[in-house]
């Protein structure tokens, strides 16, 4: 106990040379975490990002059933026993799963009386009401009534209360809407808003009408035996939803798949993409944070050794006086093994607020940010490492004679080994050339020597100018004798003789190297995302408009914008009309695109 006050003491007398010990090993701590927790992050993001910028086919598992109208044993309600059955044996896509939507589909012919229809599906989806805007009349909930969509309304010049027939069957126009959010995952991506013209005039064959909704009992009065289609569609909680969760979904879609689902193969497709776009990031990341992790325990080591060679004067007149040196041992790396201990705790909160910050500021709304085991093996790692730098850096005054531990200066500072010199430039020359002929990424994936290049180029210079100070100053020993040259004099020769000063000056070096080449990475890195992020959007904001009926959109916009170059219209649909899938299509004012749209010239 009278050792362990004494080195406290030691430590609170020397706090300042303590605390900067303390700060970096908290900062080596920090920065090993840092790499496991912005890795598990980075994927939960990608993992949100990909889900959520997918069609709606990619989050959604439907079970589907084909049958005919039948009274007595409805299709929907067999539907929706067979989805409760089919998830039992799949807990993780379960509990991932948010409630059911129901629906009903028939693919009939809709048209006034008296004139000849076009197709449109007749559909009944549980909750409608609540996902359209009713722009005349009300919701259709009572047997025989039904909605039409504005559009239908408008070509079709269908009123509120006028007669239908749907397949000979008559209904009424209880109300004309228009959908909240067409893309959104309630329709589960179907086709229900994909209408088309036939020959161009109202009434005629051959074209599409959007779905006209109905309540189940108008959809289940169509004539006896017509083909009906029940199915129960499933949307992925994209806020629930984790990396961890995804092997057991890659595992469960499949099987689910088999058993009569439509969608469940996209899901794992997009699954695989974020996947595919996760793994991509492990390489970068690991060797970023590597080489950060060691410049960080190069600085801790010259910290500690400057630690240590001020610990000298009292460990050698424990020496003299006789102390056991197991005892004296303890006297010289206690203190810094206790603020390498309690460096770790430190070192992950810091850690696990830093990468919490970096979450908020630049990856998916709402990513958690979890301390994985592989975070706490690397905050151990990195303890143990920065206490073997301690332990290394230590040795040396503890093994020093007596004499020499008194000693200021020497004549000469002492050299070290060419060997991790020689290393280190081999190592950033190649990595210079790499970022030269391929850059950072390549064909086949991340150049490693051109991630590292960076470091290692700061930290070889650092080391030759290091080489280098000693014979600057002694060439200046001579000039520096003159009279009034006194500060000068003693300056040279402590950067000259002083192991303690040299090492300073390498951990300047590396310091001042590293803090302009994080300021240029983060420059170059914000440019490309400002770049990137504008191509991907198109424009810096992009609004989804849906025009009153009657009203065009290119009409308002030119009304708003006489000038052509702050907006443009741009129409896109879905065509499902061929056999190879849908296809996107996309409509643009030429012009006023020219003058909106973002594009670089050295892009193509």
């Amino acid at each position: 106990m009278g050792d362990l006050r004494l080195v406290l003491r030691g430590m609170w007398f020397r706090r300042g040379l303590s605390l900067a010990v303390l700060v970096l090993a908290s900062l080596v701590v920090g920065g090993a975490v840092t790499g496991p927790l912005f890795l598990r992050s980075a994927g939960e993001s990608v993992l949100r990002d990909t889900l959520d910028q997918a069609l709606p086919v990619g989050r959604i598992v439907s079970d589907l059933a084909p049958g005919k109208i039948d009274t007595k044993h409805p299709l929907l309600p067999a539907v929706e026993r067979f989805n409760a059955a089919h998830l039992k044996g799949f807990p993780t896509l379960t509990r991932l799963l948010e409630p059911p939507v129901a629906a009903l589909e028939v693919r009939a012919i809709a048209g006034s009386p008296g004139i000849t229809g076009d197709s449109a599906p007749l559909v009944y989806r549980q909750g409608v009401c609540a996902h359209v805007h009713l722009v005349q009349g009300q919701c259709a909930q009572k047997p025989g009534s039904v909605m039409v969509s504005a559009t239908s309304a408008g070509s079709q010049n269908w009123t509120v209360g006028a007669p239908l027939l749907i397949d000979g069957v008559r209904v009424t126009i209880a109300g004309i809407y228009a959908p909240l959010d067409p893309v959104g995952d309630y329709w589960a991506g179907r086709p229900y808003f994909a209408a088309f013209s036939g020959s161009g005039v109202a009434g005629s064959s051959g074209g599409s009408l959007d779905a006209v909704f109905a309540p189940l009992a108008t959809v289940q009065a169509q004539p006896a035996n017509i083909v009906v289609t029940g199915t129960v569609d499933r949307s992925l909680d994209l806020a629930r939803i984790r990396l961890t969760d995804v092997p057991s979904l890659m595992t469960e879609l499949p099987a689910y798949s088999a058993g009569g689902t439509v969608s469940a193969a996209a899901v794992a497709d997009v699954l695989q993409q974020a996947t595919e776009i996760k793994d991509k990031l492990l390489s970068p990341v690991v060797v970023v944070m590597a080489q950060l992790l060691l410049l960080c325990w190069l600085i801790l080591f010259l910290v500690t050794a400057n630690a240590a060679e001020a610990r000298g004067p009292e460990v050698a007149l424990a020496k003299l006086r006789g102390v056991p040196a197991a005892r004296t041992v303890a006297f010289g790396l206690l203190d810094t093994l206790l603020l390498v201990a309690l460096a770790v705790p430190i070192g992950v909160g810091l850690g696990y607020l830093g990468v919490t910050v970096l979450a908020d500021l630049h990856l998916a709304p709402g990513t958690p940010v979890v301390v994985t085991s592989g975070a706490w093996l690397a905050a151990a790692g990195a303890g143990a490492g920065a206490a073997f730098a301690a332990v290394l850096a230590g040795s040396a005054t503890l093994r020093r004679r007596v004499v020499e531990q008194w000693r200021r200066a020497t004549r000469q500072a002492k050299a070290r080994s060419w060997v991790i010199d020689a290393v280190v430039v081999l190592a950033a020359v190649a990595g210079l050339f790499a970022l030269i002929r391929g850059g950072v990424i390549g064909s086949s994936g991340p150049n490693v020597l051109a991630l590292v290049a960076p470091g290692l180029v700061v930290l070889a210079c650092a080391l030759l100018g290091s080489r280098a100070l000693p014979g600057l100053c002694s060439a200046a020993y001579g000039p520096t004798r003159r009279r009034g040259q006194l500060g000068r004099f003693l300056a040279v020769r402590q950067l000259g003789r002083r192991p303690s000063t040299l090492r300073l000056a390498l951990v300047l070096a590396v310091a001042f190297g590293l803090v302009a080449f994080g300021v240029d990475a983060w420059s170059v890195a914000s440019s490309n995302a400002h770049d990137r992020a504008w191509t991907e959007t198109g424009a810096a904001q992009v609004l989804t408009v849906n025009p009153a009926p009657g009203r065009k959109l290119v009409a308002i916009v030119d009304a708003l914008d006489p000038s052509g170059r702050d907006a443009t219209v741009v129409s896109e649909m879905s065509d499902f009309s061929g056999s190879g899938g849908p296809v996107q299509l996309l409509a643009v004012e030429p012009d006023r695109f020219a003058h909106v749209a973002f594009w670089r010239s050295d892009f193509g």
